[in-house]
């Protein structure tokens, strides 16, 4: 739950939380991953170490039952040491793999460079530029097909 009461790790994502509201976002998670079957969350592990460094997520947000977005958030351990792009790798596999969905988008904040990066290693394409709560974000689209035809 630190991950999402620290002002420094909500700086793209929102306002931080107070323990409570995130307690009560990491129970619905965990209740998600019980009941819905398109939408799951992934708490992301260092291989070396056991540590918790992450969550990701995956969810139907849309009207259209074959687009799902992606989300990943990661503690200040992991930062620069590519975990977005492997723990995203895995969960794209298993995605396009598993759940019937031919679309994931991604939505990030125009300033978080290092989403905007790793976005398009993972070859995301068609970043469109929008406004969510008057915040200038990246959408971003990666194709099923893209996916399985990447070298």
């Amino acid at each position: 739950k630190a991950l999402y009461t620290t002002t420094n790790r909500m700086t793209f994502i929102g306002e931080p939380m107070s323990d409570e509201q995130a307690t009560q976002i990491v129970e619905k998670m965990l209740n998600l991953n019980k009941s819905v079957k398109r939408s799951a969350y992934w708490l992301i592990i260092e291989q070396c170490s056991g540590a918790k460094v992450g969550i990701q997520s995956i969810s139907n947000v849309t009207s259209f039952s074959d687009v799902a977005e992606a989300g990943i958030i990661l503690n200040t351990h992991a930062e620069g040491k590519h975990y977005p792009y492997e723990a995203l790798s895995g969960m794209f596999d298993y995605v396009f793999e598993y759940l019937d969905v031919d679309w994931i988008i991604q939505l990030h904040q125009q300033g978080n460079r290092a989403v905007t990066r790793f976005v398009k290693r993972l070859g995301f394409s068609k970043t469109t530029e929008c406004t969510r709560d008057e915040n200038p974000y990246f959408l971003s689209i990666l194709s099923k097909k893209d996916w399985l035809t990447r070298t």
